[in-house]
């Protein structure tokens, strides 16, 4: 009798897992106990097979190992030795949340912290956001110049607002860059490509087309879709030089049936998905890269 991943319910015979394999499907998870749980089957080979390294190599180490034993009882003489270790409260906090909870207890935080830097992270009111907003012509050039700015736009959803007088960048972004990392875990062949000889009957103002993540083998490419980038109101506001309208708004539609018609299928993948639910979108397109039915 197969076996079956609790994710997708799909027998599978007991010949069916290999390293590619397994390598895809653990692609759908962010650690080696929830690959374990949802795809029993693919785990218990790569164990078996001493592969769990390299299959989760995309995954974060348990950090758990690296915490002190919860039975170690800090004092006035051991915490000092430990804060020597990190350079911030936050950072102290984090990696040994026991020590530092000891030496708030015992009231010598300030004593053995005080080789650390401090961090001061202003906060911003919507004006002066805008204000710093003002000193920077790209997203990336304000994330890197004020990036408590950046960030405080962020979480309050100003962000497209305040980078209206931006330009366009042409680079990739952070999510896509993580995505790519990850794909080329599986296919390091896989990259960015730019088709420089496209041409479509009736449409002579395209000449070019690219796809952000090609994997040669599968003849398979993934599209992530930006929200700012990929909106109507971008593409009106910044369509290319002699394009219709209609063909600037369908761009995306033009450019995949251009790709289908030289045998390779695109996945998109949306930025706001991606950003909700990192899991559900790893798992939609280990499927894509199996051959298997997707959403589209």
């Amino acid at each position: 009798m197969g076996t079956f991943c609790k994710n997708n319910q799909k027998r599978r015979s007991p010949g069916y897992w290999n390293t590619q394999r397994a390598l895809i499907e653990s692609i759908k998870y962010p650690t080696r106990k929830e690959f374990e749980l949802g795809c029993k089957a693919a785990y218990v080979w790569t164990v078996k097979n001493k592969k769990l390294d390299e299959v989760c190599a995309h995954m974060p180490k348990d950090i758990r190992r690296t915490r002190p034993s919860p039975k170690q009882k800090w004092n006035i003489s051991t915490l000092p030795i430990e804060a020597l270790k990190y350079n911030t409260r936050s950072e102290f906090e984090a990696k040994n949340l026991g020590a530092y909870s000891a030496a708030l207890k015992l009231g010598v935080i300030d004593e053995i912290c005080t080789h650390m830097q401090y961090v001061c992270r202003p906060k911003y009111s919507n004006e002066e956001i805008v204000l710093e907003a003002l000193k920077s012509s790209t997203r990336v050039e304000f994330k890197t110049k004020s990036s408590g700015a950046y960030q405080a736009a962020e979480e309050r959803g100003l962000l497209n607002e305040v980078c209206r007088h931006m330009k366009a960048s042409r680079g990739s972004s952070n999510p896509e860059r993580e995505l790519l990392a990850i794909v080329k875990k599986i296919y390091p062949s896989a990259k960015k490509i730019r088709d420089n000889k496209v041409k479509i009957e009736g449409k002579p103002h395209i000449h070019a087309f690219e796809i952000d993540i090609f994997i040669p083998e599968l003849n398979k490419g993934i599209e992530f879709d930006g929200q700012w980038h990929h909106s109507a109101k971008f593409l009106e506001k910044y369509k290319k030089k002699k394009w219709p309208l209609e063909d600037s708004l369908n761009k995306h539609q033009i450019k995949d049936s251009w790709f289908l018609s030289k045998g390779i299928e695109i996945l998109h993948v949306k930025g706001q998905d991606w950003l909700k639910n990192r899991e559900n979108c790893l798992t939609t397109i280990a499927n894509f890269l199996n051959g298997e039915q997707y959403e589209a």
